[in-house]
């Protein structure tokens, strides 16, 4: 059976599954036959085998889930005897309420307002999101879904996951979180949006404003690995990373991962970074979930395979939405400055949007 198949048919038996693609990776994995745990401590996972997904902000709502046991499949065909149903799922989908697409007007209002916090010098930077609600084609499949980002978006991690309680997420992010293997670890600070050019050209204007969304998360980066006790680190030349239909500027930290500090502590130390909150983070977070009508649940977490305590793959959950009934409720952001234009950074949400808008409408 091909990939798209099954989890169709998973979908269709409100399965619960993790399906995702690696960046740079031609073969997906498949996880089916387990089950979601509550990790109320991020690091509770250990030495287990799974699959994390925590949200923004962590609450009784939104925790942090973890996907262990059952099965592992690699590759798009499932084997036969192994395409069968199997494991825990319910029988009915809970109802989950809709959200409503954010319009310009709202947008503005709440833009202008974290403007003027950051004008007054209560805050330095602060990241706004919205909401595009819209009806998927009525020929769209899920797992043709995923084969399609996959293909389109070969350097991005590229997911779908079910929980069997209504939580039925997708995307394709370009951020890594914290990727570690056996002790060598990345992490990136990725941060200032432009729309990509054609031609896939790299002559860039960035501006001031743009370098120095960048510059903050930089420097956030770097001062969390040292107050985590990683002080020997490499920076990489700050470069262009095209990321679909906008590219960013990605400053990448390599470093070796100290014994008494795990892949899942070190997430929960960097996490939330001011490319997805703001700066001070206590401040930007305490304004953005006073200003935002919505709840981001897993939009702008983070997720990924975990396979013991120095080895998992983690990546900021970006270019993301969740599927409820036949809708895609599509979660976009940008980050917002003192000298922020509103106008500019509702097109660059709009630009972002593409990202999933194009690959959904090849599907029409």
């Amino acid at each position: 059976m091909e990939l798209p198949a099954f989890i169709q048919q998973l979908l269709d038996n409100n399965q619960l599954f993790v399906c995702y693609r690696l960046p740079e990776s031609d073969e997906p994995v498949c996880m089916t036959g387990g089950e979601f745990s509550v990790l109320k401590n991020l690091p509770d996972a250990g030495n287990e085998e799974g699959f994390v997904l925590a949200p923004f902000y962590t609450s009784v709502e939104k925790p942090v889930l973890f996907y262990h046991g059952g099965k592992v499949n690699r590759g798009w065909k499932i084997p036969l005897g192994k395409g069968k149903v199997s494991g825990r799922f319910l029988e009915e989908k809970p109802a989950i309420d809709l959200m409503q697409s954010i319009d310009y007007q709202q947008y503005a209002a709440q833009a202008n307002h974290l403007i003027k916090t950051m004008r007054s010098g209560l805050i330095q930077k602060a990241v706004l999101s919205r909401i595009i609600t819209q009806p998927l084609p009525r020929a769209f499949n899920e797992g043709s879904f995923f084969k399609l980002l996959c293909h389109t978006y070969p350097s991005a991690f590229v997911y779908l996951l079910n929980d069997g309680k209504g939580q039925t997420w997708a995307g394709a992010t370009p951020e890594i979180l914290l990727s570690a293997n056996q002790g060598e670890a990345i992490t990136m600070s990725l941060a200032g949006t432009l729309p990509a050019k054609k031609g896939g050209t790299s002559d860039f204007e960035w501006q001031s404003k743009e370098k120095e969304e960048q510059n903050l998360v930089t420097h956030y980066i770097r001062e969390k690995l040292i107050t985590s006790g990683i002080t020997d680190f490499v920076e990489a030349p700050l470069e262009t990373k095209h990321a679909g239909p906008v590219v960013h500027l990605l400053k990448q930290f390599s470093f070796k991962m100290p014994g008494s500090l795990s892949a899942l502590e070190l997430a929960k130390n960097l996490h939330p970074t001011p490319a997805v909150c703001g700066l001070p983070a206590d401040l930007a977070l305490k304004e953005i979930l006073s200003t935002e009508d919505h709840q981001r649940g897993y939009y702008a977490g983070f997720l990924g395979p975990v396979s013991n305590s120095q080895t998992a793959q983690l990546f900021v959950n970006l270019r993301c939405m969740q599927i409820v009934e036949k809708n895609a409720v599509i979660f976009v952001g940008g980050g917002l400055l003192a000298e922020s234009e509103v106008e500019r950074e509702w097109q660059e949400t709009e630009t972002k949007a593409e990202t999933l808008l194009s690959v959904i409408r090849k599907l029409n």
